[in-house]
């Protein structure tokens, strides 16, 4: 069987749903994630 849908990055979806989608800073993700301003970066940008 052949797949149809494309592999997504965790950081493509966390920038679509919640920066963009629910106009979240990232400093406000990192908290309520309960991890760092880093980590969240390094998500977004596919590290």
């Amino acid at each position: 069987m052949e797949r149809k849908m494309r592999n997504v990055h965790p950081g493509e979806i966390l920038k679509m749903e919640l920066i963009e989608g629910r106009r979240l800073s990232v400093n406000q993700i990192a908290e309520l994630l309960n991890t760092s301003i880093l980590d969240i970066f390094n998500v977004l940008n596919g590290y």
